[in-house]
């Protein structure tokens, strides 16, 4: 089956038997497999390039924190950000974002403040930098220069934080299990690696870029505050989801 057509059928069964106003990233990286650089621009038929790099030549390891809060009940969550992010560029006559020009936008934000929410505007900060960001990433990795991906993770993952706003529910006064473990990550690390959010925010797991040198003790820090085997390294397998083979 078509890479493509497999990760749209995801989508599909997401946005239509789960409820999840998702998009398409994850199941298009999983579909293709290894490290790739998307272009969503034609969302029908997203521009997909493989990066033939193998993250254990970093020196870093990838790793996942459950921070334990639950995803249930987070849709609306979910269902804001491009919502809001469609009041800006229907502000400027345009159906995504990526239609509208940067330098129109921010010129315009005295006249868009009166016409739309403050977050609306921050998330669309935020989806202008992480374009931009998204495809330095992937030119630190074709470079093999880890140190840039590493530090253009965490910029991300700041963004995020700052301008997306999707590491604590807004109906939540007291969850902040997302918050907490990115603080304390980065307390841990001290600018050697980064962390940030991962998947769709608002509650579940952070992604970190560890030191290969720290990660023991890093374990162990992290797993002695959110639970044994909280922090799991992970591995980016180079197949993608159509078929494995058998050992």
């Amino acid at each position: 089956m078509d890479r493509k057509l497999l990760a749209h059928i995801g989508q599909y069964a997401e946005n239509t038997y789960f409820n999840k106003p998702c998009g398409l990233m994850d199941q298009m990286a999983c579909s293709v497999g290894g490290v790739v650089s998307i272009d969503f621009k034609d969302a029908s038929q997203p521009i997909v390039e493989s990066i033939p790099v193998q993250f254990s030549e970093s020196g870093y390891m990838l790793c996942v924190i459950n921070t334990g809060g639950s995803h249930v009940d987070l849709n609306n969550e979910y269902a804001s950000i491009p919502e809001e992010m469609a009041l800006v560029s229907k502000f400027f006559h345009k159906d995504v974002l990526s239609e509208v020009d940067e330098d129109l936008f921010m010129q315009s934000l005295d006249i868009l403040r009166k016409e739309v929410p403050d977050r609306a505007i921050l998330r669309a900060m935020h989806f202008f930098a992480d374009t931009r960001n998204a495809q330095l990433e992937a030119q630190a990795l074709k470079d093999r220069d880890f140190d840039t991906f590493a530090r253009l993770i965490g910029e991300s993952g700041l963004s995020s934080f700052l301008n997306l706003q999707n590491i604590y529910p807004s109906g939540s006064a007291a969850e902040r299990s997302l918050a907490l473990a990115l603080s304390l990550s980065d307390r841990y690390l001290a600018g050697h690696g980064s962390s940030r959010v991962h998947g769709g925010g608002f509650a579940g797991t952070i992604l970190c870029v560890v030191p290969r040198a720290m990660f023991a003790g890093y374990k162990r820090f992290m797993d002695g505050i959110f639970g044994q085997d909280s922090c799991c390294a992970i591995g980016i397998r180079p197949i993608g989801g159509d078929r494995m083979p058998v050992i």
